[in-house]
């Protein structure tokens, strides 16, 4: 009778270092956080760190290595990053950094200027174009109020 082949058990031999399946922090066109956009680097961050299996204590240790100069600085104040509390941190980076989200703001001279511009309207896919852009704009004026429903009529078809 043939004895049973060992049974080996892959979770008792985790690599020991978890920060190797990281994106390593001088490589230029990976995860680095300048002080813009913190809700698209928390994402990449928190994808990154998952693949690793990093703990949330890990993640508040090792999330320092991915920001510029100016911004360690800022990380270096906060609660959660001083006491390991990965949830508290992600909520106070969005409450200081929501600010520089980069949302437009659009102004009626900006439905003026798009309108004006020469375009050549031959194609359903060029007339979708226009629409999809007169629509970002004259959403963001109908938030604050700034273009009424005639108007927004009115330079839909002036900028045809």
């Amino acid at each position: 009778m043939a004895t049973p082949e060992p049974i080996i058990l892959l979770a008792a031999n985790l690599p020991t270092n978890i920060l190797s399946h990281m994106p390593s922090p001088h490589d230029k066109n990976t995860l680095h956080f300048r002080g813009k956009d913190i809700d698209g680097f928390l994402s990449e961050y928190e994808h990154f760190a998952l693949h690793a299996n990093l703990t949330d204590r890990v993640k508040c240790e090792e999330i320092w290595i991915y920001f510029s100069k100016r911004e360690k600085r800022v990380l270096d104040v906060l609660d959660g990053y001083a006491v390991g509390n990965w949830e508290a941190l992600k909520e106070e980076l969005r409450l200081l950094y929501m600010s520089s989200a980069g949302k437009k703001t659009y102004q009626p001279r900006d439905i003026q200027h798009y309108i004006v511009k020469k375009r050549n309207i031959s194609k359903l896919l060029h007339f979708n174009t226009y629409c999809r852009w007169f629509k970002v704009i004259t959403k963001g004026l109908e938030a604050w109020r700034a273009l009424s429903d005639y108007d927004q009529d009115d330079y839909f078809w002036s900028g045809i």
